[in-house]
C-alpha cells in the first residue's frame, strides 16, 4: 500500500547485519564509517573495535531496533566483491 514521506521513516522492512569480516577498517586498515554516516535513522555507530586500544579502528554497531532496513548502508559500503553490511528482509514490516 502506499504510504507517506513521514511514515517511511517508521516502517522497519528489514534490518541491517554487519559482517566483520569483509569491513574495510579491519580488512584494510582505513578508515571509512560510510554506513553510519550515511544512515538516515542513525541506527549505526562506530565504535573502537578493541575497547582497550585509543586508537584501534572504528567499527560499525547495529541498533537493530531503530534501523528500518532502507539498504542505504549496504549500497555505499566500499567493501568488494562483498559489503560489509546488508539488510535482512523481514516477512511482515513492523512500526517502530
Amino acid at each position: 500500500r502506499p504510504i507517506t514521506v513521514a511514515e517511511k521513516s517508521s516502517i522497519q522492512i528489514g534490518h541491517a547485519v554487519w559482517v566483520k569480516e569483509n569491513c574495510v577498517p579491519l580488512t584494510d586498515g582505513v578508515d571509512c564509517g560510510n554506513c553510519a554516516r550515511h544512515c538516515p535513522t542513525g541506527a549505526i555507530q562506530m565504535v573502537a573495535s578493541n575497547p582497550d586500544v585509543a586508537d584501534s579502528p572504528k567499527i560499525p554497531v547495529v541498533n537493530v531496533e531503530r534501523c528500518i532496513g532502507c539498504g542505504t548502508c549496504e549500497n555505499l559500503c566500499p567493501a568488494r566483491p562483498f559489503s560489509a553490511i546488508y539488510v535482512e528482509g523481514h516477512k511482515n514490516h513492523r512500526i517502530i
